[in-house]
């Protein structure tokens, strides 16, 4: 195929155009010679504009549109992407944040999704509550440990109901705080009754409280507010 001057001359300007740039900058924008561009618009404006006078050009591409065009483009991209593209834009950060992580439809979807989990994880948290008895029960020598709580969380009928609904970590301790001070009572007046048959008034601490739970394997009674548990097994000890 043979083609005129002019043709050859697009066709070694597209070519030069599409190389790969080898350069040290890690600047968003760059010309072909790897250079830095800071106005771009300025740059685009002395393109398509016409030039009135020297060093003064007349637009023909409205700044607000190309703004638009580049906003579009940007959405994509990381935030520090956006950061680049206000710099060349000569707009500040608050300008990137403002315009420039307008949702597209993928990013919509995913906000909307966001928001369904956060109902339904709502629901799912208030249906636990109410039915706390029956998920957990009140057995004083249970280890009702964060895991424990994950596990019974996932196979109840709660978090079938409410699909997508997300089982959060604060939840979780929430729910074991609630089971520590539920069975406390309890397991106050079995730590007392062990520490009457080897301590009295002159020789119960703390230490011998904490040692009666390992002794006996329930050290996980005290796991709770430790030190308020081991001070109501004290007092008790005192005044017997």
């Amino acid at each position: 195929m043979v083609m005129d001057d002019t043709m050859s001359e697009h066709m070694r300007r597209y070519y030069t155009l599409r190389q790969r740039i080898i350069t040290r900058d890690n600047h968003f924008f760059v010309n072909n010679k790897g250079q830095r561009v800071v106005k771009l618009y300025d740059d685009v404006n002395r393109i398509y504009g016409s030039q009135l006078s020297a060093g003064v050009f007349k637009s023909k591409l409205s700044a607000c549109v190309f703004r638009r065009m580049i906003e579009t483009k940007s959405r994509g991209h990381r935030p520090e992407v956006g950061k680049a593209v206000a710099a060349c834009l000569q707009h500040g950060e608050s300008t990137a944040l403002k315009f420039y992580r307008l949702p597209d439809a993928s990013e919509a979807i995913r906000r909307q999704d966001r928001i369904n989990m956060v109902d339904k994880t709502a629901a799912f948290e208030q249906e636990v509550m109410a039915n706390f008895d029956e998920i957990f029960g009140n057995e004083l020598y249970v280890n009702m440990t964060e895991s424990l709580i994950q596990e019974k969380l996932q196979g109840s009928d709660e978090i079938t109901s409410n699909s997508g609904a997300e089982i959060t970590a604060s939840f979780v301790k929430t729910l074991k705080t609630r089971y520590d001070i539920l069975v406390e009572e309890w397991r106050i007046d079995i730590l007392y009754e062990l520490a009457i048959q080897e301590y009295d008034h002159t020789n119960i601490s703390k230490h011998a409280i904490i040692q009666i739970s390992k002794d006996n394997r329930i050290h996980y009674f005290i796991h709770g507010d430790k030190d308020r548990i081991v001070k109501a097994v004290i007092n008790r000890v005192n005044k017997r």
